[in-house]
């Protein structure tokens, strides 16, 4: 407890306060006029103090630990030695029941906080008064009361039941014109809210810089204390073009009238209109003349974006001589941060329209230029169709009598092949006895020499059929294939390959094609291995994408990998005939075959490790 002592005081007042700094506050200010001050951090310090040390007046906050206000007031008036000690209650007097409460506990009177220094200090003065003629009139009285549904009836001094009353009077007053202050506030703001919303949605819908200026000003002079306006825009480095105008006085419509410098156009461009000002004496509204509806001054707003551009500025002039405060101030930047962003955003859309119009234009020549261009595609393609129809019908024509020839060709030669065939073998049989081994030998080549050149002319045949036989796809088990095929190669083969099959996916091809595929690669695979000590083949398949690839390895002779492109042509052999028999037409009827099917082939080899050939097809079939 802490205890300060004026030269000039009388009167002592005990403090009753759990907030420090609000019961120093009021320390000092009952001190600094007159009074010895004493305060309590709570209700129940505040009564041993009050007993210690009898107080003139009690100044109780109601809300305390230990003990409330409530509290201490009905101790101390319970209190022969401390009942005409003067009570004062602080409250926000927020419910009924505080005035009955006060009246129950003997309290002389309520001060609102927060509470008005001056208003204090005069209450304190009249409560001090009060008590000496309190003193004369000990007359108890009954009041019967009303409040939230329920009766109370309060016996206590006439006098200080008066007092409670008028105190508790006039706070209601001035709570109630408190109201009404906050009532005409929140009118003006919810005025202004209304405006702002009305100008942002407005804005919202505005899309060219004219519809932005116009519709701002149109809405601008319904938000309180706004009667005119104009908006001016930059234009170069210094120059100034007025965008629109609402509302304005004859004075100002005059031609000219709102043209050239002023104050508020030079502020902008030297920086120092960096927030909204009042213009109190406005040059343009000074010089013009004619009817000026008392208007002298006006707040002007620079149009920022972001911050370092302006784009102009936005004049907004209220009646009289009244200025716009420091909230009216705050709204109307605002605005003018609205109405930069929306007249930006409108530039925007203007140059856009812009380029949207000359990119149309763009396209539409590009469009026509395409449109003949297409003709002369479609003139050209059309021509194209008929050459290619008349080369087909020539190409047509010459296959026809390729074909023929080429079975005329073969007629030919298959006559005298079968007649030295056939003179051979009957050497063979009938004068094997007159012959001796050389001659023996030579016969045997002369047979092996007609058989590969029968052999060679089927081949051929083959191969020039290739390119003319249609193609029937078919779904073929590649594994099935495969094993049929084998034992045709292995029976026909000198000697066996161990050849492994792995699982094989089912292939989409021409059968019989497919076949020969496979009966070339194979065969030459196994050819091929039987050169070595243990001869191996393997058969296996992948998948690629939307292919499947199938793979033929051996481990025979294999080949140079520099030679490999010459693989697949015909009559390209990397084997000499006295290793290998052959016609060297397989590979290149493989490909051929693997190529109509929209496949692709290759292979993989080194001289003596073996070879691996590969062919695609695709797993839906080809053309």
């Amino acid at each position: 407890m802490i205890s300060r002592k004026n030269k000039n005081g009388g009167v002592e007042i005990l403090i009753a306060e759990d907030s420090r700094t609000q019961a120093e506050k009021l320390q000092h200010l009952l001190e600094e006029h007159g009074y010895t001050a004493v305060t309590a951090p709570d209700g129940k310090q505040a009564l041993a103090a009050a007993r210690r040390r009898k107080p003139t007046l009690v100044i109780s906050d109601v809300i305390m630990p230990e003990l409330d206000g409530y509290g201490l007031c009905k101790a101390i008036k319970s209190d022969d030695k401390l009942k005409d000690v003067v009570v004062v209650l602080v409250t926000s007097l927020s419910d009924s029941q505080d005035v009955i409460r006060g009246l129950e506990c003997g309290a002389d009177n309520f001060i609102r906080k927060p509470y008005d220094e001056h208003y204090l200090l005069s209450r304190i003065e009249q409560l001090l008064m009060n008590r000496d003629l309190r003193k004369t009139q000990k007359m108890q009285l009954g009041v019967e009361i009303e409040l939230g549904g329920h009766r109370h009836f309060i016996t206590s001094e006439r006098q200080q039941i008066l007092d409670l009353l008028i105190s508790t009077y006039e706070q209601a007053v001035g709570l109630n014109n408190e109201l009404k202050l906050r009532e005409k506030d929140l009118a003006h703001s919810n005025q202004v809210l209304q405006g702002l919303y009305r100008i942002a949605n407005g804005l919202n819908r505005a899309v060219s810089e004219r519809e932005v200026a116009e519709t701002t000003l149109e809405l601008a002079v319904e938000l309180p204390g706004i009667q005119a306006g104009w908006i001016s825009l930059r234009e170069g480095e210094s120059g100034f073009r007025l965008a629109a105008a609402h509302n304005l006085p004859p004075a100002l419509m005059q031609p000219g009238a709102l043209e050239g410098e002023c104050a508020c156009r030079r502020k902008l461009l030297s920086g120092e209109l960096d927030s909204v000002a009042n213009i109190i004496e406005c040059e343009r509204l000074a010089k013009a003349t004619g009817d000026r509806r008392g208007l002298r001054c006006h707040a002007s707003i620079p149009l920022w974006l972001g911050e370092n551009r302006t784009l102009g500025v936005m004049n907004l002039a209220g009646p009289g001589e009244g200025l716009f405060d420091e909230e009216g101030l705050q709204m109307l930047y605002s605005v003018g941060n609205q109405v930069a962003v929306a007249l930006e955003r409108a530039g925007l859309h203007e140059h856009l329209g812009k380029l949207v119009e000359e990119r149309t234009a763009k396209l539409a020549a590009e469009v026509e230029e395409r449109k003949r261009a297409e003709g002369e595609v479609r003139a050209l393609s059309a021509d194209l169709e008929r050459r290619v129809e008349e080369r087909t019908l020539e190409l047509a024509i010459v296959n026809k009598e390729l074909e023929s020839f080429s079975y005329s060709v073969s007629h030919d030669l298959r006559a005298p092949l079968r007649a030295i065939d056939g003179f051979s073998r009957m050497l063979e049989e009938d004068q094997a006895a007159g012959l001796d081994g050389e001659g023996k030998r030579l016969i045997r080549v002369i047979r092996d020499s007609t058989r590969k050149m029968g052999q060679l002319i089927d081949d051929l045949l083959a191969f020039s059929r290739l390119g003319r036989k249609p193609i029937s796809t078919a779904r073929i088990d590649s594994g099935k294939l495969v094993g049929e095929v084998l034992e045709e190669v292995q029976a026909a083969a000198e000697r066996r390959a161990k050849v492994v099959v792995g699982p094989l996916p089912p292939a989409y091809a021409d059968a019989a094609l497919l076949r020969q595929v496979w009966m070339n690669l194979l065969s030459n695979a196994v050819k091929f291995s039987g050169k070595g000590d243990d001869p191996r083949v393997e058969v296996s398949a992948y998948e690629d994408g939307a292919d499947t690839v199938y793979c033929v390895k051996d481990n025979g002779a294999g080949f140079d990998m520099r030679y490999r492109d010459r693989l697949f042509g015909v009559f390209q052999r990397l084997h000499g005939d006295e290793e290998f028999s052959g016609t060297g037409v397989g590979l290149a009827i493989v490909r051929r075959v693997v190529t109509r099917h929209g496949g692709r082939v290759w292979a993989e080899g080194k001289v003596n490790e073996g070879a691996t050939f590969y062919f695609a097809l695709p797993k839906g079939g080809g053309a």
